[in-house]
């Protein structure tokens, strides 16, 4: 699997949404959200036990469950990619802020092609998450890459099928740099993708899937 983080790195903050009443210190705590940030939960998690003898478990169910599951109280806490608006936090009683950046990048699974040797642009991705540009060894794809051996196959287009931030941060970026996304599809958590398109739940299983399947590309986390 190629990563091109040297083609597109977007910067982004996971943040985590709490009740205005905290658990006491010795409590366990439980929290849900951006699979971004899961890494993080993670050692933190880990450290937490340590240092107070009580668990902090962490389910990375995506940006829109976490919020979701913290508005209706089932967790301590909600950490998501998308900011949450003045009047949700109003309305549900909760407080916002940052604890970690992140990146989204773009993944494929291309032959003998090694990282960072394809080169696309974002107008370009923009038209293959859309559907337009299908194939690898399209003219777009062929006239960036000279010096690449391309395949003459399909490309096979791995999303996100939850609501994501992930998906919600690759969205604002190719409505900036792609007309063709912009049309299409503009900025938004959640699309209903494609035809053809494998869609999955959560950053981890865009990365197995594109590791596993031949021909693709994909969007996830940079961490």
């Amino acid at each position: 699997m190629t990563n091109l983080r040297s083609f597109l790195t977007l910067a982004l903050v996971g943040a985590a949404l709490a009740g205005v009443a905290h658990a006491a210190p010795a409590d366990s705590i439980t929290g849900a959200g951006s699979s971004a940030a899961a890494p993080v939960y993670k050692i933190w998690g880990s450290e937490y036990a340590k240092a107070r003898g009580a668990l902090l478990e962490y389910s990375p169910v995506g940006s829109g469950a976490g919020m979701a599951k913290i508005n209706k109280h089932e967790v301590d806490f909600g950490a998501s990619d998308v900011i949450a608006s003045a009047a949700d936090l109003k309305k549900n009683d909760l407080v916002m802020f940052p604890t970690v950046i992140t990146g989204v990048v773009p993944v494929v699974n291309v032959g003998k092609i090694g990282p960072n040797q394809l080169r696309l642009t974002g107008d370009l991705l923009g038209r293959i998450f859309t559907g337009q540009v299908a194939q690898w060894d399209a003219p777009e794809i062929k006239a960036l890459n000279p010096g690449l051996k391309l395949p003459s196959r399909a490309i096979r287009v791995v999303a996100r099928a939850d609501g994501s931030g992930t998906t919600y941060h690759f969205s604002d970026y190719l409505s900036r740099t792609s007309p063709a996304w912009k049309a299409k599809y503009g900025v938004a958590s959640h699309f209903d993708w494609p035809a053809g398109t494998l869609a999955v739940k959560g950053s981890g299983e865009v990365a197995k899937t594109v590791l596993a399947t031949e021909d693709s590309i994909g969007y996830i986390d940079y961490n």
